[in-house]
């Protein structure tokens, strides 16, 4: 039958999500459980075809056919990403299966992330424009794992599943490196990831340039000066005014921050825009206080 789907209160949201006991490990999961083309049939557990409950679709008879050597559809699909990743995207036409061309999340990807396959240590979701909506189990599913230590969610149209991603960071100890570039962050999500860099004990790079920091980088200052392990911080093209720049530049430099890019902001005054553009450590040896 057609999966049940429930309430999950986690974080700050309560986000409806399919149950995700019937991923299998097999590739061609998505293709198996999809009707031939112009059929009616069940949903498969990684569609957004969910309105008020159980509902039927029609195969897209436009969607991108297996590649016969990985058996993933990347390779048929537009965008150059790694290799390693083909497996754990579609990528569906504009049709009857979807509003627009766009990926979509194989849930083979939940499944690995979820029992902490070795072979994915790098999340590499770049460039996929994947929403919220298809990001929600990503995150639910990367929520105790121990294995991943790079997260590339850069190029993509994430706004409040940073809500949750920021939740799970908070107390993770294993990721490494985050790049959130070019997404579409807005104050709820930027001032949880500023909370999240107060709390967290193992990211030492992370990228925020091209979103909607705003007036919150005084936020990311404040959280900067009770974090020890950050080294490198990008924060290019994110709208940061005078005020903003002058709380982060003074927090950088009593911070950890070896590394730092503060590229086309908005800063009125000459002096400040200077600084996020040329700030250097101090002392080429030490952070913090």
């Amino acid at each position: 039958g057609v999966p049940t789907r429930e309430a999950v209160p986690f974080g700050r949201l309560a986000v409806l999500l399919p149950r995700l006991d019937r991923v299998t490990s097999d590739l061609h999961y998505s293709t198996r459980e999809m009707p031939a083309p112009g059929v009616k049939g069940e949903l498969p557990d990684n569609s957004d075809y969910y309105k008020d409950g159980p509902s039927t679709y029609v195969a897209d008879e436009y969607a991108t056919p297996l590649d016969p050597k990985t058996g993933a559809r990347s390779a048929f699909a537009p965008g150059v990403f790694p290799t390693e990743m083909a497996c754990y995207f579609d990528y569906h036409f504009k049709g009857k299966t979807a509003n627009e061309s766009c990926y979509r999340v194989n849930p083979l990807l939940l499944q690995h992330l979820l029992n902490d396959d070795p072979s994915l240590q790098v999340l590499d979701c770049e460039g996929r424009n994947l929403n919220d909506f298809e990001l929600y189990p990503v995150m639910r599913a990367l929520k105790d794992n121990t294995v991943v230590t790079d997260i590339n969610l850069s190029r993509n149209k994430m706004d409040l599943a940073g809500l949750e991603l920021a939740e799970i960071l908070k107390t993770n100890t294993t990721v490494k490196k985050l790049n959130l570039n070019n997404n579409d962050m807005h104050a709820r999500s930027v001032t949880a990831m500023a909370e999240m860099i107060s709390c967290n004990s193992s990211i030492t790079e992370l990228n925020l340039s091209c979103n909607f920091v705003r007036d919150e980088a005084a936020y990311i200052a404040e959280s900067l000066l009770m974090n020890s392990t950050l080294r490198t911080l990008h924060l290019d093209n994110c709208q940061i005014a005078d005020e903003a720049a002058k709380s982060l530049i003074s927090a950088l430099d009593k911070s950890s921050i070896k590394e730092f890019r503060g590229f086309n902001n908005t800063c009125i005054q000459k002096v400040n825009r200077q600084a996020l553009r040329g700030w250097k450590p101090a002392k080429e040896t030490g952070g913090g206080t």
